[in-house]
């Protein structure tokens, strides 16, 4: 018996041996692996699901796991759209980053109202985009939202939730706003706001549908300074409200150059700019003397909100509601666009604006 135990015992030992270099095997693996699964778990592509949370798939088809409840947002690049976006969804006191130098707070003043944070909130991005990543962690976001593709795959490695924005043609609007409706659980909210949206424009067009193709108004939007219109989206609004864009021949891409000679040639009925320094050119400038639009004083400068109306915002349909009664003013006689604005504001970006405050944005242009 002894001897049986004796033979027995260098068996045991191979096996315990064999258990022990296993188990440190699976001890040395474990940290890496663990760290792995932890990633994986929070990065935007995996497809977890946080705790009562939900999955939503952005614009680059990506499947991003956010939170039941959004308290803190973080917007990337192109701020004055993106914010724009946000406030349309009720969430304007939920960003917690603030404007870059780029961003003129002159110009851009309401955002500090429709997003009370904004103005006391750490500045979270390069002038390149470039987001800083020790400030995003610090802040602890929910959800961070941008245009910009280049600024995911930094955010994602270190596991934050980034979803991905794209606006590029008309319809685009529609579908960043159903998706922004997943995003913070506000689905009939977007619902509202694409019908709001798309009743807006079809008002205005029934409105002109009549209007014979010789008679339509021809508007040039263009930057006096650099002789440009940088905004595609400028060709849309033109046409929803019933204008002839000068540009929409040779404006393919996002920015389009001009020369003197053409707008000349185009001798539009309505010229629309930025700002009032912009209108002031046009006005003061002997080159542009001869225009039709200058001549008869149909300069006009575009409101500013939470951005250009004229440039790609969740305001658009205020756009064509002002362009509309800018370019054919005896046709929407009874549109009262401060009342307009005032019940966007307030029903869209649960923000209560003055009379004052509309009228400051209709004749805004810094």
């Amino acid at each position: 018996m002894r001897f049986r135990d004796v033979e027995i015992w260098p068996r045991r030992s191979v096996l315990l041996a064999l258990l022990v270099a296993v188990f440190a095997l699976a001890a040395c693996q474990s940290g890496p692996l663990s760290n792995s699964g932890a990633a994986l778990q929070s990065s935007p592509q995996a497809g977890s699901i946080p705790e009562a949370g939900r999955l939503v798939t952005d614009f680059a088809g990506r499947q991003v796991a956010v939170p039941a409840t959004i308290e803190r947002v973080v917007t990337i690049g192109s701020l004055p759209v993106v914010n724009s976006f946000v406030f349309a969804m009720g969430y304007g006191d939920k960003i917690v980053n603030g404007l870059p130098q780029r961003f003129d707070p002159s110009r851009y003043k309401y955002h500090f109202l429709f997003g009370p944070k904004i103005a006391s909130s750490p500045i979270m991005e390069g002038p390149d985009y470039t987001p800083n990543i020790e400030e995003i962690l610090r802040a602890r976001p929910d959800v961070i939202l941008t245009m910009q593709e280049v600024v995911i795959q930094p955010l994602e490695q270190r596991g934050l939730p980034v979803i991905y924005l794209q606006w590029r043609e008309p319809e685009d609007i529609r579908q960043v706003i159903r998706l922004l409706g997943e995003v913070f659980g506000e689905q009939e909210r977007a619902e509202a706001y694409v019908a709001y949206f798309d009743e807006t424009v079809e008002r205005v067009r029934r409105r002109v549908a009549d209007i014979p193709e010789d008679e339509r108004v021809t508007v040039l939007y263009i930057d006096p300074q650099t002789m440009a219109n940088t905004h595609l989206i400028t060709e849309w609004w033109i046409e929803a409200a019933g204008g002839i864009s000068v540009t929409k021949p040779i404006h393919r891409s996002e920015s389009v150059s001009v020369t003197l000679e053409q707008v000349l040639a185009w001798d539009p009925d309505v010229i629309v700019v930025r700002t009032k320094k912009d209108a002031e050119l046009l006005r003061s400038d002997e080159r542009f003397a001869s225009l039709r639009a200058v001549r008869s004083g149909r300069v006009h400068v575009t409101p500013t909100g939470a951005h250009l109306w004229a440039h790609r915002t969740s305001e658009q349909p205020l756009t064509v509601l002002w362009a509309a009664k800018t370019f054919y003013p005896d046709r929407f006689t009874d549109l009262d666009l401060a009342k307009e604005a005032r019940s966007f504001y307030a029903r869209f970006y649960d923000t209560e604006l003055t009379e004052e405050q509309i009228a400051e944005i209709l004749a805004s242009g810094m």
